[in-house]
């Protein structure tokens, strides 16, 4: 039972911690859905205080936070480090959405940043963004 309060409060803390989070604009430069790349550009943009997710296309789309996954870090075997952080959204439509900010550092130098909306029954959304080596600003 104390595993679990202390589980809870450690989570809570974490939860906590980024929510005070400030983020910076997310550049993105590509939309691909499936076999379909279309390059434009626009700004995503994560509020934590309002928590909103807000991608700026034309119409622009919006998403209520409703939760938040602790950071990630994986490193695949070919020595790629990849972090990702992942909500749940309500968007503006009434359904339901993960979004996930990933940033990966290849061996080769190569860094990629991307920003992948899913929901059901639709193709997931990738837009291609400038890496950004730092995503918060404080």
């Amino acid at each position: 039972m104390k595993k679990i309060i202390t589980t809870l409060i450690l989570s809570g803390l974490l939860i906590t911690a980024f929510a005070q989070k400030t983020f910076k604009p997310i550049h993105y430069t590509m939309i691909i859905t499936g076999a379909n790349k279309n390059a434009t550009s626009g700004d995503i943009k994560v509020n934590m205080k309002d928590s909103t997710i807000v991608i700026g296309e034309d119409p622009a789309k919006k998403f209520k936070i409703e939760m938040m996954a602790p950071e990630q870090n994986a490193l695949s075997d070919d020595k790629s480090l990849t972090t990702w952080l992942s909500f749940l959204c309500n968007g503006s439509d009434s359904r339901s959405y993960t979004i996930m900010i990933a940033r990966q550092q290849q061996p080769n130098g190569t860094k990629i940043m991307n920003v992948q909306v899913n929901t059901d029954g639709a193709d997931p959304v990738v837009y291609d963004c400038d890496y950004l080596q730092e995503p918060y600003t404080d």
